[in-house]
């Protein structure tokens, strides 16, 4: 089978373009290469060491903060569950208060039915508060 000269062409293309393309490791290489050439032996080794510092560093300071958050997870729980203790709490006096007053009405209604001439009496001598007068 003969070959065109366009089919050759068209073999002999990818060829060239994989010649052409930038390979990327070879890029970084030769970056890597002309840096180590301008820098010294001992600005790299600074530069390596300084690195190493941070790292160390960086390294201890997620140790803290991992520490420090597992003890504020601990904390949070714990005061969670007093809050929700207190609030509980809290809530049962809210019933036990409206119970007591429920009462210290019924009470009163029952004053006022059987003693109604005593009742008027006592609150001609103690007259009845606002409560914007009592939060004053």
């Amino acid at each position: 089978m003969a070959t065109t000269s366009s089919d050759q062409s068209d073999q002999e293309q990818p060829q060239q373009r994989d010649s052409k393309e930038i390979n990327i490791d070879n890029t970084d290489n030769y970056y890597v290469e002309q840096l180590h050439g301008s820098l010294n032996d001992e600005d790299l080794q600074k530069i390596v060491e300084y690195q190493i510092n941070m790292q160390m560093n960086l390294e201890k300071s997620i140790t803290t903060l991992n520490s420090l958050s597992e003890l504020s997870a601990q904390k949070y729980d714990e005061l969670l569950k007093k809050y929700e203790a207190h609030t509980k709490c809290v809530k049962e006096m809210k019933n036990d208060l409206e119970y007591i007053f429920r009462k210290i009405r019924l009470i009163k209604q029952k004053v006022v039915t059987k003693h109604s001439e005593a009742f008027a009496e006592v609150e001609k001598k103690f007259p009845k508060k606002d409560v914007d007068e009592e939060n004053e």
